[in-house]
């Protein structure tokens, strides 16, 4: 994903970054862009609770 190599270029200097996502939907930019920064965390925002547990179950498989 372009925004996920964005998203690390912007960040992979930073100390931790904290990573907020409004609209996460499945998670998997978030997911993919936390686990590529060492000492990253993020949280993932959604109106839909659907998009929340899936979210929650991709993270968990990781």
């Amino acid at each position: 994903e372009t925004l996920v190599e964005w998203a690390i270029d912007f960040l992979e200097d930073a100390d931790a970054p904290r990573i907020v996502d409004f609209g996460t939907g499945t998670g998997c930019l978030l997911l993919s862009t936390v686990g590529d920064l060492p000492g990253a965390t993020g949280i993932g925002l959604d109106l839909s609770e659907g998009a929340v547990t899936c979210a929650r179950e991709n993270a968990r498989l990781l």
